[in-house]
């Protein structure tokens, strides 16, 4: 176990989630508590083994993967139905696939998801927020606003460094 993998764990045995995010403000400066408190809960399920811990990761981060194909494909679809040929929706398919399989293969991807730290929690919210902005802007829709705004301030809640994807959208 890491120093940092540490003071997550440290944070996160907290008797109750309130506690795990209040410890977390010292434990882990510059970042809300998000993980923390994930973790607390993930605990209580699967216990506090070290492969237990660092498991939240892998789990997210194989999420991230799928995310990060559903972000490419919303991304390309930008214009809509507009192009309703089958070539075109299965090419953005495949380029949405070898998206995620190159994120997949990114060996800070790989090294993050096997660190019980917040870096997952971060990305899967900064792309599930990413996803929803695009969609908001093609669809529109109050689903889709309100999951901006839902995963932009767990985003920051993860960490404080999410604040630079909403300032560059």
């Amino acid at each position: 176990m890491t120093a940092d993998e540490g003071a997550s764990w440290a944070a996160a045995s907290a008797p109750t989630v309130v506690e795990a995010v209040l410890r977390s403000r010292h434990l882990n400066p510059g970042k809300l508590g998000l993980h923390d408190a994930l973790m607390h809960l993930w605990m209580r399920i699967d216990g506090d083994s070290l492969a237990s811990l660092r498991g939240l990761s892998a789990a997210l981060g194989a999420i991230a993967i799928a995310l990060v194909c559903a972000v490419v494909i919303e991304i390309l679809n930008l214009d809509g139905d507009r192009v309703a040929d089958e070539s075109a929706r299965e090419r953005r398919n495949w380029i949405g696939a070898a998206s995620a399989i190159l994120f997949a293969l990114d060996v800070l991807a790989i090294a993050q998801s096997r660190m019980a730290r917040m870096y997952m929690v971060l990305m899967v919210m900064a792309l599930g927020q990413v996803w929803f902005f695009v969609r908001a802007i093609r669809v529109g829709g109050l689903r889709n606003r309100a999951g901006v705004a839902v995963t932009s301030a767990l985003a920051v809640a993860a960490h404080f460094s999410a604040g630079l994807v909403l300032l560059s959208e």
